[in-house]
């Protein structure tokens, strides 16, 4: 019986020094808050970034909340391609970013990841692949196998192109021809009206069809003549559009936008200049997109005013982020650049 009582008085007393441990060991105990960045205790916006790409591939995130600004920021693009995601960091300072590395195959992005000081940022990822116009201008027809064109082309003035066409074949024996005018491209601009079309032969040549058929206008013989060719018979065709539409955007071209630096004023205002690179021979369309934020910044007054401009056959169109602008031409003359001419426009703020 004593012995049990001891065993009791033991086992109570090693309890109570068990809890007197287990308080004291609570007490000094210190629970870290553990937090991506200190600085940021929750992520800087809710509201989605948009992803895209430009005409030139570079990747362009827009819709970045103010609040972001000055943060570190990484955006994962993730393609079907590749088992490791292509990284873009940057430190934003304006609701839009342009990356100067450009995305190798859009087509394969399946998703875009961004996050703001390591909290992730809702991000959408878009991407509309270019059309690819018919390979040409001039091609020849596929029921006559065998023929050859060749085209030089001039540019009389400003919308006019003549196309002038030489079909050919190395065979001995005639054979008919036929050639195709591919009208999606340049230089005729997807102009599908023939009547803006004129042949300067038309007494010899004329159009299979009055409206294209898979952006292509046939050309074919109209006299006995001019129906077949060999190797010591060709034929000229020369075929002017004089009312040529401006030019569209080519994807598979690179464009630079570049722009002079504002000062402070009471009318505050910017040179945006747009170049191509890889058409040397016809003009192709461009579109720039300005960040007026700065212009609004080094007004003056400090608030108010508006964005003023581009004059002179530029059109502006708002964009979903506010201060943020696309730039186009209003017609063939402010539409059209090409290597070596490119177009300068003055925005403001005032």
């Amino acid at each position: 019986m004593r012995k049990i009582i001891t065993l009791i008085i033991a086992t109570i007393t090693g309890l109570t020094l068990l809890m007197s441990l287990s308080v004291a060991s609570a007490q000094t105990i210190t629970i870290n808050e553990h937090v991506l960045d200190g600085s940021k205790k929750s992520a800087c916006a809710t509201t989605a970034i948009t992803a895209t790409v430009d005409t030139t591939n570079h990747l362009t995130l827009n819709n970045i909340n103010p609040t972001c600004y000055g943060l570190n920021l990484s955006t994962d693009i993730i393609s079907s391609n590749s088992t490791t995601p292509t990284i873009y960091t940057a430190t934003p300072t304006a609701t839009s970013i342009t990356f100067p590395s450009t995305i190798t195959t859009p087509s394969a992005v399946t998703k875009a990841r961004t996050f703001i000081n390591g909290w992730s940022i809702p991000t959408t990822w878009s991407y509309t692949a270019p059309v690819v116009p018919p390979t040409g201008p001039i091609t020849t027809n596929p029921t006559t196998p065998g023929v050859t064109t060749t085209t030089v082309y001039t540019q009389p003035s400003g919308s006019q192109f003549c196309a002038n066409i030489t079909v050919s074949t190395t065979s001995t024996t005639p054979i008919n021809w036929k050639a195709d005018l591919n009208i999606t491209g340049v230089p005729f601009n997807g102009d599908t009206n023939l009547s803006h079309y004129q042949i300067q032969q038309s007494y010899y040549y004329g159009f299979e069809s009055q409206t294209p058929v898979n952006g292509k206008f046939t050309l074919i013989s109209l006299q006995p003549s001019s129906q077949k060719v060999s190797n010591t018979q060709t034929q000229f065709i020369t075929v002017c559009n004089y009312t040529t539409p401006p030019p569209t955007i080519n994807p598979n071209l690179t464009y630079t936008q570049t722009q002079t630096t504002p000062t402070a004023s009471y009318y505050v205002c910017k040179n945006v200049t747009v170049s191509v690179a890889g058409s040397p021979q016809f003009y192709v369309g461009w579109q720039a997109t300005v960040d007026v934020t700065d212009l609004k910044n080094l007004y003056i007054p400090g608030t108010g005013g508006q964005v003023q401009g581009p004059s002179g056959g530029y059109v502006r169109t708002n964009t979903a982020t506010p201060n943020i602008y696309t730039i186009t031409g209003n017609g063939y003359n402010t539409q059209a650049i090409k290597d070596g001419t490119p177009v300068t426009f003055t925005i403001c703020w005032g």
